[in-house]
């Protein structure tokens, strides 16, 4: 066995949709009834930091700022101040979900069920614009300079320059919605409700592999040095190699994973609709 559970983190009412992290200790979860709880690895005692009106999708914390940037069901962007346990700043981005959150450099990224790109400025949050990418949600985005990479509920991935803000490619990548991307040096990989993970040339998007992964729908792609997690509907958390030959599948959930994160390149922490958070280590990483 490579991944072997070691912890439950249990307080949350609702299905957990969004995990980031805090710092290589500790994390922040959101779920459906508006709960952001902070944890610390190896402790099961959470803590609530606020309690919104209306389910959390997106999270991503700004270490240097302190700040907590939260995406909701109804498209509203808040910013709280963790220290201060304060909404900083309240946005209304429009009236549909927010999907992702990416900070690069001096911008934030949200991707939206309008299937826009909305850019705001990251010292005010001034709105600098939009990119429209899709007819459909836009539930993914990630970075590599100067390219950002989204995928759709289209089942595309598009290539924008974030210097234009033009799109330079778009591929029909995958069926169904493309619900998670995750970037793997030279190489992107795509995880799609069409029960598919493909991994792409970064530089071209050329297929390179393709694997049917879960029985039902990719929720979460992420990679260690040595490993691809996958995590589905189907309850399943799966270990490939980088290759994406199969490892290992646990099945810890009694409903959809929705969500994972990489700590300190040996812990996995996954969220769920059962409303349980799991901790997860990798053995053997000093090999990884």
């Amino acid at each position: 066995m490579i991944l072997q559970k070691i912890n439950e983190f249990l307080g949350h009412k609702h299905s957990i949709y969004t995990l980031t992290e805090k710092d290589n200790n500790s994390f922040f979860s959101g779920d459906g009834n508006g709960t952001i709880a902070e944890w610390t690895l190896n402790h099961p005692d959470g803590k609530a930091i606020i309690i919104l009106k209306e389910p959390v999708f997106s999270l991503n914390f700004d270490k240097t700022k302190q700040n907590l940037l939260i995406g909701t069901q109804w498209g509203n962007l808040f910013v709280v101040n963790i220290p201060k346990k304060q909404i900083v700043k309240a946005l209304k981005i429009n009236q549909k979900a927010i999907f992702s959150i990416l900070r690069v450099e001096d911008l934030i990224l949200l991707g939206n069920e309008s299937g826009n790109i909305t850019i705001l400025r990251q010292n005010d949050f001034s709105l600098l614009g939009e990119i429209k990418i899709a007819t459909k949600s836009v539930r993914t985005i990630v970075y590599k300079k100067p390219y950002i990479f989204t995928g759709d509920s289209e089942g595309k991935i598009s290539v924008i320059n974030l210097e234009t803000k033009t799109i330079e490619k778009k591929i029909k990548a995958h069926s169904l919605s493309v619900f998670t991307l995750c970037l793997d040096g030279d190489y992107l990989l795509s995880g799609s409700r069409d029960t598919f993970i493909k991994k792409w040339s970064l530089q071209e998007l050329k297929l390179q592999e393709s694997v049917i992964a879960h029985q039902t729908t990719i929720n979460k792609i992420i990679t260690t040095k040595k490993y691809v997690i996958s995590a589905g509907k189907d309850k399943q958390i799966i270990l490939w190699d980088k290759n994406l030959k199969f490892l290992q599948a646990v099945k810890e959930h009694t409903n959809s994973v929705n969500s994972l994160l990489l700590l300190q390149e040996k812990f996995i922490i996954s969220a769920s609709d059962d409303r349980k958070i799991i901790q997860w280590e990798i053995e053997n990483t000093t090999q990884m």
